[in-house]
């Protein structure tokens, strides 16, 4: 048997689980994860050893960077949880900054650190932790405020020209108007003389559908399926539930003693349309 069909033989599982040399990313995590241990442990009995030769301000400031030290070695969650622990974390550390600079009025040398390298490294640090966890925390709030900003535009702007591309329910379809179609009224011609959706002409006192206010026809069949996904007139764009809703309060205006709106806004929409389907070639289909 040759080598190439011994090689062939080994299972694709086993040639996966091999792994590759150690990179240079590998050692400088290794290396990165026993200076975390080697911090937190020298921290921790640092703060053991002097606390009590230690003033009030640097006790706090120890005590809190002791807690973030093991914090980040043995208890940092994953995104999202870590923005909560952010804005904790952010809390106690102003909390120690300001009672530092209560009790640092009180008495000046709270903060002195008396020529030592390793307190005025211990105070630097502090101050950079919170500057860092500030700074997170302002980055978190102008995202929230960025993501408030982008659902405002989306329920208020976005959401609603959705609305208007979606069809009609039953129940509005009912209330559309269905006429007979004729092809000469008090003596002019309609010259909406066929449907934009089939292109197939009306027959003489066939039942349409008018639609309000921009009172463009068409067959019953073909605008139901047209209205099953858009919520707009095939031949002008114009939104049909708005129409629908305007066209009913006009309805019952008209209804309850007004003076005829209802029939005056047809006669306008009517003369504006002879005036405008002069200058149209052909109507508007679906895009």
């Amino acid at each position: 048997m040759s080598e190439d069909q011994i090689n062939l033989d080994v299972p694709a599982s086993d040639a996966e689980e091999e792994e590759g040399p150690p990179t240079v990313f590998t050692y400088f995590e290794i290396a990165w994860e026993i200076i975390l241990y080697l911090s937190t442990i020298a921290l921790i009995v640092l703060t053991i050893v002097y606390w009590r030769d230690l003033t009030i301000c640097y006790q706090r400031e120890l005590a809190i960077l002791c807690c973030c030290a093991i914090y980040w070695r043995f208890s940092l969650p994953k995104f999202p949880g870590v923005i909560w622990e952010v804005f904790q974390f952010t809390i106690l550390l102003w909390v120690g900054l300001l009672y530092n600079r209560s009790d640092q009025t009180k008495d000046e040398e709270c903060l002195d650190p008396q020529g030592s390298v390793i307190l005025y490294s211990i105070h630097i640090i502090y101050v950079m932790v919170t500057s860092s966890y500030t700074v997170s925390c302002i980055v978190f709030v102008l995202l929230l405020i960025v993501a408030l900003i982008m659902m405002l535009i989306n329920h208020f702007i976005i959401m609603p020209r959705r609305r208007r591309r979606r069809g009609l329910r039953q129940l509005q379809f009912d209330q559309l108007e269905e006429i007979e179609f004729k092809k000469e009224e008090n003596g002019v011609v309609n010259e909406q003389h066929m449907c934009s959706i089939c292109l197939i002409d009306f027959n003489e006192d066939e039942k349409i559908i008018r639609l309000p206010i921009c009172n463009h026809y068409f067959h019953k069949e073909c605008l139901r399926q047209w209205l099953q996904t858009n919520g707009i007139c095939p031949y002008c764009r114009a939104d049909i539930k708005a129409n629908l809703r305007e066209w009913k309060r006009m309805k019952n205006r008209n209804e309850n003693g007004g003076n005829g709106e209802v029939e005056m806004a047809r006669q306008d929409s009517e003369n504006s349309e002879r005036n405008r389907s002069a200058s149209l070639v052909e109507p508007l289909f679906d895009e």
